[in-house]
């Protein structure tokens, strides 16, 4: 059951991503034929939608870890992972750029 879930909750981080105009190839049928063809993801034409889906996933772990003190702070907390979701799904920017602002 757990798993399904987890599959879920990356579907819909996916769906984020190609819905603010990002292509996300991984895993897909067409990854794997490139990767087999022994090319990596660099230059391929949805590197940067791959990026800010795992830049995503990697985002949405932090409040897993996070011991909220007080109401307050898990709205402030909860602001921040909004913040940095958004980050991730700017076109302007480009995945250094975003990885730069996060991290």
């Amino acid at each position: 059951m757990a798993e399904k879930e987890g599959s879920e909750i990356m579907e819909a981080f996916r769906e984020l991503v190609v819905n603010r105009g990002f292509r996300v190839d991984m895993h897909s049928e067409y990854c794997k034929m490139r990767k087999a063809g022994g090319k990596n993801c660099i230059g391929c034409e949805s590197e940067s939608g791959c990026d800010r889906y795992v830049l995503l996933g990697i985002v949405m772990l932090e409040p897993l870890a996070y011991k909220p003190t007080s109401y307050t702070d898990h709205e402030v907390m909860q602001k921040r992972i909004h913040e940095k979701i958004e980050v991730v799904l700017d076109k302007e920017k480009t995945v250094d750029e975003v990885r730069k602002e996060l991290f």
